[in-house]
């Protein structure tokens, strides 16, 4: 079988952005289902944090009461908020990085594919 070699002088800054798009809402879905589950069973674990505020001073002075309190209030958002917010960094991430990429592909030349 014959390899051919190949070289990726440019990538297409809207079309890489699209392909991490999706990879983003998939992995921020993903994220989201377990923060909600991880919300719930502090709700549980802790129902006295569930009750307080980010400005009382039993939370103010100790992180862990913090994260949990964090947890329970974002609670089953997440499902809704992650996807979104993961979908536009890895929307925003891949454009700047194609952007680069073919900024110095120009000058010190692209990745070399071995393609059978």
């Amino acid at each position: 079988m014959k390899k051919e070699v190949r070289e990726v002088k440019k990538i297409k800054v809207w079309s890489a952005g699209k392909v991490f798009l999706v990879l983003g809402l998939i992995m921020g879905l993903l994220q989201g289902i377990s923060l909600g589950f991880a919300a719930q069973q502090t709700r549980i674990a802790n129902p006295e944090i569930a009750t307080m505020s980010f400005t009382d001073a039993q939370v103010a002075g100790n992180a862990q009461a913090m994260l949990g309190l964090m947890l329970i209030k974002l609670g089953y958002w997440s499902i809704v908020v992650m996807p979104v917010l993961m979908a536009l960094m890895y929307f925003l991430g891949a454009i700047i990085i194609a952007l680069i990429y073919n900024l110095v592909a120009r000058y010190v030349g692209g990745i070399k594919l071995v393609l059978d």
